[in-house]
């Protein structure tokens, strides 16, 4: 029985997807390619592997949690790093971010998940070198956003194109 990658992830709204992939674009801009330099914008929870044949239960468990939570702001605040890993990411305020850690904590209670440390943000660049972290604090300014976070999505890795694509969509509904 094969398996797949897959992720689920919190998605934000179309104006915040652009917002970042113009940071990013802007960071390539002066470093040139850096890891997650083409990802969507997205808050992990978690990776998978998954079989075709566990896929439709992975859907009925993921809309059952979606089922028991209520929409909530996010604003994402500040440009910050995560110097061990060479991340460049932007904070999430702290009454969204407790919100998100909670949500976090079921899914990790109800999958086998890797790929999140339980810290939710929202990567602008991976595996920079201290010098790219350095010049992309330096660089990108950004000020407050706040967008409705009202549902989470399944993601499938295509190795073609070596990133995520969304595959289903599950709105909060309580």
């Amino acid at each position: 029985m094969s398996t797949q990658q897959y992720s689920i992830a919190f998605i934000p709204n179309d104006t915040i997807i652009a917002y970042v992939k113009a940071l990013k674009l802007q960071l390539g801009e002066t470093i040139g390619w850096f890891s997650s330099k083409n990802a969507m914008a997205h808050i992990t929870i978690g990776e998978m592997q998954v079989s075709h044949e566990a896929l439709q239960h992975i859907h009925t468990i993921i809309e059952h949690i979606s089922n028991d939570i209520r929409p909530f702001e996010i604003i994402l605040e500040h440009l910050q790093t995560f110097e061990n890993s060479g991340t460049l990411y932007l904070s999430i305020d702290a009454v969204a971010k407790d919100k998100l850690e909670e949500i976090m904590q079921i899914f990790h209670q109800r999958f086998t998940l890797q790929g999140s440390d339980k810290n939710p943000h929202m990567t602008i660049g991976r595996k920079l070198t201290p010098e790219q972290l350095a010049k992309g604090m330096d660089i990108l300014h950004v000020s407050p956003k706040t967008f409705l976070l009202d549902s989470v999505s399944l993601r499938k890795f295509d190795p073609e194109v070596k990133q995520y694509e969304v595959i289903h969509t599950y709105s909060f509904t309580k």
